[in-house]
């Protein structure tokens, strides 16, 4: 290469945006632009010599593998490619990629390949998207003004709602839909306001296509540019036709806004202009002794302010922080605020969010709301994924105040008496992303929320005031009915854990169903309030990580049980080989007797045909074969019972997977067990039995069950591994142990390994935690084990360990089916 060249490849190669990588035939990286360190954080000398599969995630792995081939195949532009690469500090970066076979240029004799981070685009694209569905899908009418008045553009629910096409609507002033028609006072009224203040908001009288009225509530407001000038108008519609109409619904939904409140585990509070709480839910007033936290807890009349000054001067750094942002949003200088906080305590790791923001102009106050994202944070330690942005917060908790804003209005139009509590209720509705259900005393459908009609395909205007058990759902009616009967006799809480259900395509889905009394006093039912949630995706990835932990524990058992099996099958083969060459031996002594009686019997017996006999005794060995042929026999038998009885325990282990419970014999289980995994404790271990031979068999799914059994002794082994090592020369002590106590079975398996150290103990039943080297453990096993017992069997499972001692997993199962 000359040097101008050269020259000008090096100036590319430092100064690109792009990281521009070259890349050996078997993909190894021979060089890379400096650029890589700033995308993503690795020394270029870090990269230089490593396979480019090594930086690409997993799961796109096979895709770019693929791209690679067809880069080789062929010289040239190889088409774009979206994967997500490794960075320095453990997350991944969606990089957009495009190679060029160059191996035939003497110069480079490579693949060029150049990269673009793309993730921030990718999220901005997904941003925009949801924006689209959300207006699409918005459960109100939106239209969208130009400046001079004129229709621009209608969302689905308003050609729904008002019978008019977008065809119809699109081109027109909004006037046409008002009762009064478009000279009405109303539409000047809007036309000066939209002039004057660049917003309207208030109630309208509308009239159909088909000709019926319906009463709406408008807001209008202005969408500035970049330069704040006006360029068009947003107007949001919803239809509040039925709240003008019936107060019977008022009253009913009051005890459905209460129950929805104290539903809802984020902690929330209103305050008024002074900085008093005037309005609080449930959670938020547990929220202090629950999280031992100054800043929270405080019931109606106190003042929020003065208790952050109180805070500050015990040492409350950032109490100091939140009173003067409320402050600021109160004095109108501040639009929102947000924080983040952890709140541990020894038993607990826990993160919050403080959100705050303002109310109306005409409500001057502030709603301050904990959302608890402890969730979150233990995701991104765990897997790796990056930070939720903290705008995407803001946009939640603004879209909690907008529709605040609405509730309260609400609220005052239908009561002039009604408590700033009842006005702050009303929002949680339309926001509920769960199922929700209310039906009164009578069984008839009160509310039928957005996700109700998403789930089932059944419309608002086609249930409500319709007797709920009516309606074509399809799941299984006897089953909701009973717990239904059963909440209203009881006045408890009823929880459906798993309920099959077909969803509007007909797709099999599941649901977690929970059923809550609505009581207007003391003495009298008004109702029930139906949540569900939709677990279909958890409960397949909970099925797809079972069935392959269950897979790999039974690959791991196969070379075990071959090995097994082989040993006495091969002293078996000898044996009867020994018995073969015997028998032959046997036969050849046999015959001269035959012949010597053949030609006449003893009579004709002589010397010489003595001694040959003798000879041949003598030569064959008769004697030892006499002597050894029954040792041989037996020890053929022997390998014969082994064998059946390590089978016989493999068809124990591998249980059919049964959908109920049976009454299951805990004692010849963990029999089952322990034969089909000898080969992997036997050189590590000694197992020593403790069964109780009384305890009685217990309700359970023995396949789960077995594999739990499987995952425990395989994980003492392990830690007794780590202290005796593989030698096979000093072996540890695995005690498996049963009992009845009382109420429960309890099974023990301790070990002598090393113990757990006390700094992950917290952590042992945690999906994908492990502490073993790479391709020795997935992490799932604790974890599958704690689901199989605690959920599956509503049972329980814990440790008791002591470093350099050993470790017990205890095991405590229901006698009884619950």
């Amino acid at each position: 290469m000359s040097s101008r060249k050269e020259a000008r490849y090096n100036a590319l190669m430092k100064y690109a945006n792009d990281v521009i990588s070259i890349l050996n035939a078997d993909g190894t990286l021979r060089e890379v632009s400096p650029s890589a360190t700033r995308v993503f954080g690795w020394d270029v000398s870090e990269l230089i010599g490593r396979n480019l599969l090594e930086f690409i995630h997993p799961e796109d792995i096979p895709l770019v593998r693929r791209k690679m081939e067809e880069m080789l195949a062929k010289l040239g532009l190889t088409p774009m490619v979206r994967a997500r690469v490794l960075c320095k500090d453990g997350s991944y970066k969606k990089i957009e990629g495009v190679g060029n076979n160059l191996l035939d240029m003497e110069d480079i004799r490579g693949c060029v390949i150049t990269s673009r981070d793309i993730t921030d685009q990718e999220r901005y694209e997904e941003q925009l998207r949801i924006l689209s569905n959300a207006v699409e899908q918005s459960p109100v009418e939106i239209l969208i003004l130009n400046q001079q008045g004129l229709i621009e553009y209608v969302n689905p629910i308003f050609v729904a709602s008002s019978g008019y096409s977008s065809e119809d609507a699109v081109g027109r002033e909004p006037g046409f839909l008002h009762a009064e028609g478009p000279s009405s006072p109303v539409n000047r009224e809007i036309g000066t306001a939209l002039q004057t203040k660049g917003c309207w908001k208030g109630e309208l009288l509308n009239r159909k296509k088909n000709g019926e009225l319906h009463w709406v509530s408008v807001s209008i407001s202005g969408v500035r540019n970049a330069e704040g000038k006006i360029t068009h108008y947003i107007s949001i519609a919803e239809d509040i036709t039925q709240r003008k109409e019936g107060e019977l619904l008022i009253r009913e939904s009051e005890a459905l806004k209460c129950a929805v409140l104290q539903s809802i585990p984020v902690h929330l509070c209103v305050l008024d202009r002074d900085g008093v709480v005037i309005s609080v839910n449930d959670a938020w007033t547990k929220f202090a002794e629950i999280n031992g936290l100054a800043l929270g807890g405080f019931g109606l009349g106190a003042n929020y302010l003065d208790e952050c000054r109180r805070a500050t001067e015990r040492g409350a750094a950032e109490a100091e922080t939140v009173r003067s942002k409320i402050c600021q949003i109160l004095d109108g200088t501040l639009s929102d605020f947000s924080m983040e906080y952890d709140c541990h305590s020894p038993e607990e790791r826990r993160w919050f969010t403080l959100y705050a923001a303002p109310l109306t102009e005409d409500l001057r106050g502030v709603v301050i709301a904990h959302v608890n994202i402890t969730s979150r944070k233990l995701e991104e330690e765990l897997l790796g994924v990056a930070l939720r942005e903290t705008h995407q917060a803001k946009k939640e908790i603004e879209e909690i105040n907008r529709q605040l804003e609405n509730a309260l209005s609400k609220s005052q139009e239908l009561a002039k008496e009604a408590k700033a509590s009842d006005l702050e209720k009303s929002i949680l509705l339309a926001s509920i992303p769960s199922i929700l259900i209310s039906v009164n005393s009578s069984g008839r459908i009160l509310q039928w929320n957005t996700a109700a009609v998403k789930h089932f395909g059944i419309p608002v205007e086609r249930v409500l005031g319709n007797e709920f058990q009516t309606l074509p759902i399809s799941w299984n009616w006897a089953k909701v009915s009973e717990a239904m009967d059963r909440c209203r006799a009881n006045g408890e809480t009823v929880r459906l854990d798993e309920i099959a259900y077909r969803n509007e395509r007909n797709d099999p889905c599941f649901l977690c169903v929970t059923i809550n009394p609505l009581q207007r006093d003391m003495n009298e039912k008004s109702g029930l309030l139906l949540l569900a949630e939709d677990i279909t995706e958890r409960k397949i990835l909970v099925s797809q990580l079972n069935q392959a932990q269950r897979l790999e524990s039974i690959g791991q058992l196969a070379a075990g049980i071959a090995h097994e099996i082989n040993t006495p099958t091969q002293y078996i083969g000898d044996n009867i080989r020994f018995l073969q060459d015997a028998f032959r031996d046997v036969l050849t002594v046999l015959k001269l007797y035959d012949d010597l009686v053949g030609e006449g019997g003893m009579e004709c017996l002589k010397g010489e045909v003595v001694a040959e006999i003798r000879e041949q005794w003598r030569k064959l060995d008769i004697d030892y074969l006499i002597s050894e042929t029954p040792a041989a026999i037996s020890e053929a038998l022997e390998g014969v019972g082994r064998v059946s009885k390590i089978v016989l325990a493999m068809k124990e282990f591998s249980h059919p997977h049964e959908m109920e419970k049976v009454a299951y014999d805990m004692n010849k289980a963990i029999e089952s067990t322990v034969t089909v995994a000898r080969n992997e404790w036997k050189y590590i271990a000694d197992i020593d039995l403790q069964l109780d031979r009384s305890l009685p068999p217990v309700p359970c799914l023995p396949g789960e069950i077995n594999q739990v059994f499987l995952n425990l002794i395989v994980n003492a082994t392990h830690a007794i591994g780590d202290v005796v090592g593989e030698s096979g020369t000093v072996k540890g002590r695995i005690t498996i142990s049963t009992k009845n106590i009382g109420e429960y079975a309890e099974i023990r398996v301790c070990d002598t390994g090393t113990g757990i150290p006390e700094d992950i103990r917290d952590r042992i039943f945690d999906p994908f935690f492990t502490t073993k080297e790479v391709g020795k453990g997935s992490g799932q096993g604790l974890s599958i084990a704690h689901m199989i017992i605690t959920e599956k069997h509503r049972g329980r499972i814990f440790f008791e360990t002591e470093m350099g001692v050993g470790t017990a997993f205890i095991i405590q199962l229901p006698l009884q089916d619950v």
